[in-house]
């Protein structure tokens, strides 16, 4: 139907906006480009991040501003917002840290919240996106000691709307096995919360596919979750009180060895916690590195004033 051509270099990421009407692209050659996906035009463009690591993309608002997640000339990991009827400059351009790993974004319409996920982290950042100033805030994220190949998101509908649950994640260990991370909004009220689920995109078609290619723009369909609500009690049942069980004792004169009692006979124990001791250092060197990096930039800054 269909051949765009405008690309010199190898795409990184598409990217489409909310009603379907553009598609933007990052590439090789360190473009940012908006297309109209009918015509095939490129509608506007212009240098995205200076690293020529891979750059992501994705929209954030209805007004077509864009989040793009890549890599600095100095090779630090940092995102920027996008306007796409002004690309002349970004409306924000920010250093997240140091690390090596491409940053891939998920984008939750109904919240405002999109999440990074690097591939090799342990960790998932999340940053609150707004139509204006200041375009994009840091809110919290999720770390783990075991880095991650992959991360995959569940539609809202399949969440639990009962638990205040906005995103659902599945993250891929490197030893092959999938877990689940629920993003939750802490709520005591067991009522149906509006303001964190207002009206989702339902996954329904709203034209067809020659009505579109004529130049339909339609808005999506919503689907409002109060209606599959049940109110149920949030309280977790209260664990039945243990007593705690005491670390073994080395017998008195003894060197310490499996026999006397003076090393753990559990390896995993010992294994969780020199990799978690080997992650702390990692993440410790991480922001020593940025705050190096950042004295560096305003001792640079003052020399020029």
């Amino acid at each position: 139907m269909k051949q765009i051509d405008c690309h010199a270099d190898t795409i990184y990421c598409c990217a489409w906006n909310f009603n379907g009407s553009l598609l933007a692209t990052t590439s090789k050659d360190k473009m940012v480009r908006i297309i109209d996906p009918i015509s095939g035009d490129v509608k506007g463009s212009c240098k995205g991040h200076d690293g020529s690591k891979s750059a992501q993309v994705v929209f954030t608002s209805a007004e077509n501003h864009m989040l793009t997640t890549g890599f600095s000339r100095m090779s630090e990991r940092q995102y920027a917002i996008w306007d796409a009827n002004d690309m002349s400059k970004p409306k924000k351009l920010e250093m997240i840290d140091t690390g090596s790993g491409v940053l891939f974004p998920h984008y939750d319409q109904d919240t405002k919240v999109c999440f990074l996920s690097g591939k090799g982290d342990g960790n998932i950042r999340y940053f609150e996106c707004e139509p204006k100033s200041p375009w994009c805030s840091f809110l919290s994220q999720y770390s783990s000691n075991a880095p991650q190949r992959g991360v995959a998101w569940l539609p809202k509908m399949g969440c639990n709307i009962n638990a205040c649950e906005i995103g659902k994640a599945y993250k891929l260990h490197p030893k092959g096995f999938v877990e689940v991370i629920s993003f939750t909004v802490p709520r005591k009220s067991t009522m149906f919360q509006e303001d964190i689920f207002p009206p989702t995109r339902e996954p329904v078609f709203v034209t067809s596919a020659e009505a579109w290619f004529g130049g339909a723009v339609c808005k999506p369909k919503m689907y409002n979750l109060k209606d599959g609500f049940k109110a149920a009690s949030r309280t977790a049942p209260k664990a039945a009180a243990s007593k705690p069980r005491m670390a073994p004792r080395p017998a008195a004169g003894g060197g310490g060895g499996a026999s006397s009692g003076g090393c753990p006979t559990d390896i995993g124990t010992l294994q969780s916690a020199w990799h978690a001791h080997t992650a702390e250092i990692k993440e410790l060197k991480t922001k020593l590195a940025t705050v190096e990096i950042k004295l560096t930039q305003y001792k640079k800054a003052l020399e020029a004033k």
